[in-house]
């Protein structure tokens, strides 16, 4: 049996993921940044500046501001997203996809138990891990 592996999670600003270029290679999806480093998996630390979900609550997605531009982090069938509000700030490990010409971020929670002794209201650590 093959061994899937999982890409390296890589601290970024937001500028890098949609300044990049989006290719699909043998070994996955991926952005290649302007410094050549190919990111399948990113870390993003933002600020909640806007949140959609559709009526029979199959999307969901909330846009990502850290200062150096926006992106979206998206969930289909799940409400995982529906707890946040905008003005809350994440921490956010995802896999990096594109649809329609937009790089968007697709995020999965786990749990780190140490990380929530810090949290308050205002800065929200919201632990969110990609396979």
């Amino acid at each position: 049996m093959v061994e899937k592996k999982r890409f390296t999670a890589y601290k970024v600003k937001i500028d890098d993921v949609i300044n990049g270029r989006y290719k699909k290679t043998d070994y996955g999806h991926v952005v290649i940044s302007k410094n050549g480093m190919p990111l399948g998996r990113v870390r993003i630390f933002a600020t909640i500046v806007d949140k959609f979900m559709n009526k029979d609550k199959t999307f969901s997605s909330i846009t990502l501001d850290d200062g150096s531009n926006t992106i979206r982090a998206k969930m289909f069938n799940s409400l995982m997203l529906e707890s946040f509000n905008i003005g809350n700030n994440v921490d956010i490990i995802g896999k990096v996809k594109e649809y329609n010409e937009e790089i968007y971020i697709i995020p999965e929670p786990v749990s780190y138990t140490h990380l929530r002794a810090h949290e308050t209201s205002l800065h929200l650590v919201c632990r969110l891990l990609l396979e």
